[in-house]
């Protein structure tokens, strides 16, 4: 369990960057900012708990379950940087959307290359 609850600092310390940087540029005022930040940790956060009640059902090892976040954070960090650089007012809707589905393929790639690392090393 402290191994989700670490992973899931990345997209709470995403969202906190995020919300403090719109109420910083007046665009959220207090109110929003409390919407932003909830519903941020929860979308940015769906990925990490879907893996987290993935691997805590199905128990693989260490390694896998670190891939399977890691695959999560380069999704978010990806699709943040399509905001970032360069940066867009429109917040990239499109990019946003495709954030799910791209940490969901990176989730798999990086635990399955990471699983059959760890099966083809054992044997």
């Amino acid at each position: 369990m402290k191994t989700v609850l670490t992973h899931l600092l990345v997209p709470v310390f995403f969202t906190v960057a995020v919300t403090l940087y719109g109420f910083s540029k007046s665009t959220f005022s207090v109110g929003d900012s409390f919407v932003a930040f909830f519903g941020g940790v929860l979308f940015y956060g769906a990925p990490y708990i879907v893996w987290a009640i993935f691997h805590l059902l199905s128990k693989p090892k260490l390694s896998v379950i670190h891939a399977g976040y890691v695959g999560a954070s380069v999704a978010l960090m990806a699709i943040a940087s399509f905001w970032l650089f360069p940066p867009d007012r429109s917040g990239l809707p499109l990019q946003w959307a495709a954030y799910w589905p791209l940490a969901l393929v990176l989730i798999v790639v990086f635990a399955g290359v990471i699983q059959v690392l760890t099966k083809f090393k054992s044997s």
